[in-house]
C-alpha cells in the first residue's frame, strides 16, 4: 500500500501528467562588442531579465583569441566565454584548411592553446562556425573541401590538446539544413573532437520567407540526433520583425520546441541588427514581452555550474 501511494504521489507530481521532468536548458546571448565593453552585459541583462551563462565573442586568426581581459570579464559576469574562432584574416582572406591541417599555423595555433592552459577557467571555442554554407572562406564554395575542414578541425584539437587545454570545450555548428540543401554530416569531425553539436539557424523574415523555429530546426535536430550523442546547442539564433509575428514566434519556440528537442542544452541569442534583418529581442514591445515571459520558465533556470556538468553523452 505504502509503495503504491509514493508511486501515484510520484506521478502526480511529475509535470504533463507522467512524462519526466525537461533537463534546464541554458541561456546565452552574442551581444555586440560586449566582451570590448563589459557593461554590454548589463545592459543585456537589464533588458531581459536574466544573467547570459554563455556569452559569444569572434576572433579571426589575425587576432589573439585568448585575451584575458576580456575572458575574466565574462566569467566575472557568472557567464562561460565561448570564442567563435575564423580560419580567415584580414590580409590573407581566405586561409587553406589544408595548410592548418599540414601545421602552417602551428605558431599561432600554439600559442592560443598555452593562453587557454595558462587561463585555466572553463571555455568554449566554436571553429569555422555555417561552415555547410557558402558565405565563408572555409566553406566548400570557396575551395576548402569537407575533408579538409574535418583534417584542419582534428589538428587544431590536438593542438591543445597536447598544450594541456584540458579547458576548452569544443563547439561544431553547421548551419540548419533545408530539404534539399546544407548537408553537414560530412563535415563532422567526430565525438573524440566535438564536446558539444549543434547548428545555427535565422528567421530573417522581410524579403525571406517567414519560417517558424520548428520549420528552420526540427529536420536538423533530428539528423544531429542521429549523427552524434553529444550535447546540442544552438549557436546562433535570432528572429527579424518583418513579416510575421516575432511575439508568438518566440513563444513557440520557448514554451513548445525547445522543450521537445530534448538534446539541445544551450541556446545563444544573437542581438544583432543585421542587413537582413534586425534580430534584437526588443525589435517591439510585443518581442520583449514575450522573450522575457518565455525564457522565465522552470526549464530556463540554469547556472554556470549546471551548464558545466551537461553529460558528455545523451540517451538517443
Amino acid at each position: 500500500m505504502a509503495t503504491l501511494l509514493v508511486t501515484l504521489l510520484a506521478w502526480l507530481l511529475t509535470p504533463a501528467g507522467g512524462a519526466q521532468a525537461s533537463s534546464p536548458v541554458a541561456l546565452g546571448s552574442y551581444i555586440p562588442h560586449a566582451d570590448e565593453s563589459p557593461g554590454l552585459i548589463d545592459s543585456f541583462v537589464q533588458r531581459v531579465g536574466w544573467s547570459p551563462l554563455v556569452i559569444d565573442s569572434f576572433k579571426t586568426f589575425d587576432q589573439a583569441p585568448i585575451y584575458y581581459p576580456q575572458l575574466d570579464a565574462i566569467h566575472e559576469h557568472g557567464a562561460v566565454p565561448m570564442i567563435t574562432w575564423e580560419p580567415q584574416t584580414s590580409s590573407e582572406g581566405r586561409i587553406d584548411l589544408s595548410a592548418i591541417a599540414r601545421g602552417s599555423y602551428d605558431g599561432y595555433i600554439g600559442d592560443a592553446a598555452h593562453a587557454a592552459a595558462a587561463w585555466r577557467q572553463p571555455l568554449m571555442i566554436r571553429f569555422g562556425q555555417e561552415m555547410n554554407g557558402s558565405w565563408y572562406p572555409w566553406s566548400p564554395a570557396s575551395g576548402n573541401s569537407a575533408r579538409s575542414f574535418v583534417h584542419a578541425w582534428r589538428h587544431v584539437v590536438k593542438v591543445f590538446r597536447h598544450a594541456g587545454a584540458d579547458n576548452v570545450e569544443w563547439v561544431w555548428t553547421p548551419y540548419v539544413e533545408t530539404e534539399n540543401d546544407l548537408p553537414f554530416a560530412r563535415f563532422y569531425p567526430g565525438d573524440r573532437y566535438v564536446d558539444w553539436a549543434g547548428v545555427d539557424g535565422y528567421n530573417w523574415g522581410g524579403r525571406f520567407a517567414w519560417k517558424s523555429f520548428h520549420e528552420l530546426f526540427a529536420r536538423s535536430y533530428h539528423r544531429l540526433v542521429r549523427l552524434t550523442s553529444r550535447p546540442l546547442m544552438i549557436g546562433e539564433v535570432g528572429c527579424g520583425e518583418v513579416g510575421g509575428d516575432k511575439a508568438r514566434w518566440l513563444r513557440l519556440m520557448l514554451r513548445r520546441d525547445i522543450p521537445q528537442m530534448k538534446h539541445f542544452r544551450a541556446i545563444l541569442w544573437f542581438d544583432q541588427v543585421d542587413e537582413k534583418g534586425d534580430l534584437r529581442v526588443d525589435t517591439s514591445g510585443a518581442a520583449l514581452r514575450s522573450f522575457r515571459r518565455w525564457t522565465g520558465r522552470p526549464i530556463f533556470e540554469s547556472s554556470r555550474k549546471t551548464l558545466l556538468r551537461t553529460p558528455e553523452r545523451l540517451q538517443r
